[in-house]
């Protein structure tokens, strides 16, 4: 595993890991954690994406969603 994330940063543009901050708290970013700077980071927007904070807007309705679910 370590030998892959050395392997990722030495692809990485050398202005891009100068200038790549954390989406949520802007500090730079860790390349274990890309694209964020810790596991806290990530899992905070983990959690945001399960609670529904983020959404991917569709085109779909989203009770004809619901009642697919539960035919099955």
């Amino acid at each position: 595993m370590e030998k892959d994330l050395k392997t990722a940063e030495q692809n990485i543009p050398e202005e891009k890991k100068l200038t790549s901050k954390c989406p949520l708290c802007k500090k730079p970013t860790d390349i274990k954690y890309r694209p964020f700077c810790s596991d806290r980071c990530k899992k905070v927007d983990l959690h945001r994406w399960i609670q529904g904070v983020y959404k991917v807007e569709t085109d779909e309705e989203v009770d004809s969603v619901k009642s697919e679910d539960h035919e099955g």
